[in-house]
């Protein structure tokens, strides 16, 4: 008698490096695996502490939180760091899956809190959320850059 399947399903994924005029950015990511409203607050609060722009949008298991801001090594470290803290995982946060998934939000929440225009914003983000979410997300055209997203397909063990 079977009582469990697993079969491995593919995604993609975007990485969270960057360049821009030949330097290492980052973007910062969360992958909160709960539908906890306070974990949600806690993790947009690394965010906003930070001053990025970002966006966030429910997934199956909680939320994805995608940050358009370019953040050199020692910020994306630290606030990475700070995030597994506050969300108690040991997720690296180097890719957050882009493709959706049947119980996927179909909008996504955008925010601007770099008030002091402190980030470079990456267009080529900005668009690829545009284009997964079928919106427009307003950003200052002098803030946004062109950069090179890299992208990573991935296989996932899921139990049918």
């Amino acid at each position: 008698m079977e009582t469990n399947k697993l079969r491995y399903v593919d995604y993609i994924g975007v990485e969270s490096a960057t360049t821009y005029l030949s330097n290492p950015y980052f973007f910062l990511f969360a992958d909160i695996d709960t539908k906890d409203k306070e974990k949600l607050r806690q993790a947009i609060s690394v965010f906003a502490e930070r001053q990025l722009h970002f966006c966030w949008y429910g997934t199956n298991k909680g939320y994805h939180i995608i940050s358009f801001s370019l953040m050199n090594l020692k910020e994306w470290d630290s606030a990475r760091r700070e995030l597994s803290k506050v969300l108690h995982n040991y997720y690296q946060g180097l890719v957050i899956r882009i493709q959706a998934k049947p119980n996927d939000s179909s909008f996504a929440c955008h925010q601007n809190l770099d008030f002091g225009e402190k980030h470079k914003v990456s267009a080529s983000m900005v668009s690829l959320i545009e284009k997964r979410f079928h919106s427009s997300i307003k950003i200052h055209k002098s803030r946004l850059v062109k950069t090179k997203l890299l992208f990573t397909h991935y296989a996932q063990l899921e139990l049918l």
